[in-house]
């Protein structure tokens, strides 16, 4: 599937690999544009300074047209639906493009050649007038060149939605395989078992916790945003089963600030609750893992903390590891994220902080 799709035209035009590439094929677009501007005769080259000239202001001009059209433009104003500052922008490369070329006809074109034939007193203002009608030319390049970065956009907003939909579902499927799988349900169905004749109401608790479980897990984490109270929930759900699994397991969870509107995206952070899990299990003492939401001036601050024990545990293989974490923060939130790690003898403490 990969090789198809790098043989695709979409491919060349997003993948930066190819960014020096693409560069070239404008200027050498550009350079013959004005090089027809330079030899308006085909097959005579006309070696003048007043040639040569025109040959740099149209290619300056071309220049002028795609660059910061493409690269300030276009991201700054027309994505983002800024449509008056980018049609003042727009209108304000037009004017420069004709001052450059009135610029270049008044210094430059012989007596009696071209627009010097209506103005042959070289009144800039009025050369400006007649060359006005140029700008039209010029609107229709710089809206060529926004539809093809706008699309170019999308293409890429477009992979962007599908890797992140990909690695979405792998962390989902990943999770499931890792976590709920016959062993873990076994031990929960068991202690609810055993509890059923002596404590009937924490068995059906129990046994409502996991119902809660699964259904977030298969129903609600393919949504596309979770409230963070109810990711809070599950996590709370699933440290509370843990700890029927589990002797010596503590855990706290703290919340800071207005936590009730908030939406986040599902399963977000369950694999650094996995990872503090599955380490930190420990039969000699008391082992915890203390989770930590803080919310402060638009940006939210997850702490996941645990204890190590006393003898390291060997690392197995499955569950979700910390790149793909790092991978589908980077396909949602971009730059909006920080990740840190810090580690001791008797703590490992990973800090999340996302901008919301």
């Amino acid at each position: 599937m990969d090789q198809i799709k790098k043989k695709t035209i979409l491919y060349y035009l997003n993948d930066k690999k190819y960014h020096v590439h693409r560069h070239l094929l404008l200027q050498l677009f550009a350079l013959i544009y004005a090089l027809d501007v330079f030899c308006p005769v085909p097959g005579q080259l006309p070696l003048s300074v007043g040639r040569f000239v025109t040959f740099l202001g149209f290619y300056l001009i071309l220049n002028l047209i795609i660059y910061p059209n493409a690269y300030i433009f276009v991201p700054r104003y027309l994505v983002k639906k800024k449509l008056l500052k980018y049609i003042l922008s727009i209108v304000a490369i037009i004017l420069v493009c004709l001052f450059i070329i009135a610029t270049i006809v008044v210094l430059f074109e012989k007596p009696n050649t071209g627009i010097l034939k209506q103005v042959p007193s070289r009144n800039f203002f009025l050369i400006m007038l007649i060359i006005l009608p140029s700008g039209v030319t010029f609107g229709l390049q710089c809206a060529g060149v926004a539809a093809f970065t706008v699309f170019r956009k999308w293409t890429e907003e477009n992979q962007r939605t599908n890797d992140l939909k990909a690695a979405t579902l792998q962390t989902e499927l990943t999770f499931l395989k890792s976590q709920i799988n016959p062993h873990f349900l076994f031990n929960i169905i068991n202690n609810a078992n055993i509890l059923v004749d002596d404590e009937p109401e924490m068995a059906s608790s129990m046994l409502t916790k996991l119902d809660d479980l699964l259904k977030y897990q298969l129903e609600d984490s393919m949504k596309e945003k979770v409230r963070l109270t109810d990711d809070i929930r599950f996590l709370t759900d699933y440290l509370d089963l843990e700890k029927v699994r589990r002797d010596h397991f503590e855990f706290e969870i703290q919340t800071r600030g207005n936590i009730d509107n908030i939406s986040i995206a599902p399963l977000l952070f369950i694999p650094f609750v996995e990872n503090a899990v599955k380490h930190n299990s420990d039969s000699s003492r008391t082992s915890y893992v203390n989770l930590s939401f803080a919310i402060e001036n638009n940006t939210l601050a997850f702490i996941c903390e645990n204890s190590k024990p006393i003898k390291p545990i060997q690392q197995k293989t499955g569950g979700i590891g910390l790149s793909n974490i790092s991978r589908r923060l980077n396909l949602l939130y971009d730059n909006s994220y920080s990740l840190e790690r810090k580690e001791t003898e008797q703590v490992y403490m990973a800090k999340l902080t996302l901008k919301l």
